[in-house]
């Protein structure tokens, strides 16, 4: 007979690797996200206000006298300005910062949710705890991996796709 000391594991110190699957599949995904987002949302930032004061400087810039310097520096202007929303269009800061938002946005409302069922589990019956923290855990892992996929697809379907359905890189030489 156990000792009196000895009690039975509290449903908190037993969560059936609920837990660590979450930290290894959901959490992971969610830095993932937050690392990505930063660098696209301030290329997208920095390309849109430079091109927004290189365009609003034309107008100045035809006031000064015009010398070959001056007509030098307005076309330097309007080739800086192609070349920014050309580099923006092509890498598609603004969308790549959107979706990487909305997917995290997403993943952590979906683990809000799981814990909130994980807390929900703790108050039923013992015998429906396990099977509520399982399917609670489910819940989150197969909604991860959908929206992980949803993003992935939003992400290769503006590449060009052949009629095999490859996508296929496009440029000079390449058909």
């Amino acid at each position: 007979m156990p000792s009196t000391d000895e009690r039975p594991p509290d449903v908190d110190d037993v969560d059936d690797g609920m837990t660590d699957l979450v930290d290894r599949h959901v959490r992971p995904l969610i830095a993932w996200y937050q690392s990505k987002k930063r660098w696209p949302r301030r290329f997208y930032r920095a390309t849109t206000v430079a091109v927004i004061l290189l365009g609003a400087s034309i107008p100045l810039l035809t006031i000064v006298e015009s010398d070959c310097g001056s007509r030098l520096v307005i076309a330097t202007v309007g080739v800086s300005i192609s070349g920014l929303t050309g580099l923006a269009t092509v890498t598609d800061w603004q969308r790549r910062w959107q979706v990487f938002t909305a997917a995290q946005t997403s993943l952590e409302a979906r683990v809000a949710e799981w814990e909130l069922a994980i807390a929900e589990a703790a108050l039923a019956e013992p015998e429906q705890q396990r099977r509520m923290r399982f399917d609670a855990t489910k819940e989150l892992v197969t909604s991860s991996m959908a929206i992980w996929q949803s993003e992935m697809e939003a992400f290769f379907e503006y590449l060009p796709q052949t009629t095999d359905g490859v996508a296929r890189a496009v440029g000079p030489g390449m058909v």
